[in-house]
C-alpha cells in the first residue's frame, strides 16, 4: 500500500512541474512566408499610442476597453480569464521618451524583481527591429515559465509575453510590425560630441541641428 501512494505522489508531481514548464518551440522567429500563410484570414490589431500591429487569431480576444492601452492581455474566446489560465499573450508598452532607456537600463529600473540574468537569453531580429529574448523566465507569473521579449525603440520600450497556445502566439509575435520609428533628431549637444570623436578618429562628419 505504500508504494502504491509513494507510486501515485510521484506520478501528481510529476504532471505538477511539467505543468510549470511550458513546451518549448526548438526557434521563436520563423520564416516571414510561412507567417503570411499562416495568418490567412487572422484579423489585424493596431495599438497607435505604441504603434504596433500584428496579426489576431480569429479566436483570441481581448479584455473590453484595454484596446491601444499599455497593457493588453490576449486569450482564447472559449475561456475565461483567471489564475490558472492568464492568457496566451501579454503586450506591455512603456514610454521611453524622457528616460531614454536602453534594454538594460530598462530591465535594471523596471524589471529587477524579474531576476532575468539568471534565464538564458538571445537577440533576435522580427521584420528588421532587434529584440532581446529571455527564454522559459518563471518569475512573472507565479513559476510559469513563459518567453519574455523587449524591444527598445527610441521613444518607448514594448515587452512581449508568450504564454499559452504556443503555435498560435509564435505565428502572431513573428506578425509584428513596428511603426513611425524614425529616431529624434539630434541635439546639439550630441552632434558636437559625436563630430569631436569623429575629428579625434580623422573622420569627417557632418550633423544638422535640431531644429
Amino acid at each position: 500500500m505504500k508504494k502504491v501512494l509513494i507510486s501515485l505522489v510521484t506520478v501528481v508531481l510529476i504532471f505538477s512541474l511539467a505543468g510549470c514548464k511550458k513546451q518549448a518551440y526548438t526557434e521563436i522567429i520563423m520564416d516571414q512566408s510561412d507567417v503570411s500563410t499562416a495568418v490567412n484570414g487572422w484579423v489585424v490589431h493596431t495599438n497607435p499610442q505604441f504603434r504596433y500591429e500584428f496579426r489576431l487569431p480569429q479566436n483570441w480576444t481581448f479584455p473590453i476597453g484595454t484596446e491601444g492601452s499599455d497593457y493588453i492581455v490576449f486569450y482564447t474566446k472559449s475561456k475565461e480569464l483567471s489564475d490558472s489560465y492568464i492568457g496566451n499573450m501579454v503586450i506591455k508598452g512603456f514610454v521611453n521618451w524622457n528616460t531614454d532607456y536602453t534594454v538594460d537600463e530598462y530591465i535594471e529600473n523596471e524589471l529587477q524583481d524579474l531576476q532575468l540574468s539568471k534565464f538564458d537569453s538571445e537577440e533576435i531580429i522580427v521584420k528588421d527591429f532587434k529584440g532581446r529574448r529571455y527564454k522559459n523566465v518563471d518569475t512573472l507569473y507565479s513559476g510559469k515559465a513563459v518567453d519574455l521579449v523587449i524591444f527598445e525603440l527610441w521613444d518607448r520600450i514594448v515587452e512581449i509575453h508568450l504564454i499559452d497556445d504556443l503555435d498560435n502566439a509564435r505565428i502572431a509575435f513573428n506578425s509584428f510590425n513596428f511603426y513611425d520609428n524614425q529616431q529624434p533628431p539630434r541635439t546639439e549637444t550630441e552632434a558636437a560630441r559625436d563630430a569631436e570623436q569623429a575629428d579625434n578618429a580623422n573622420i569627417e562628419v557632418e550633423y544638422a541641428p535640431a531644429e
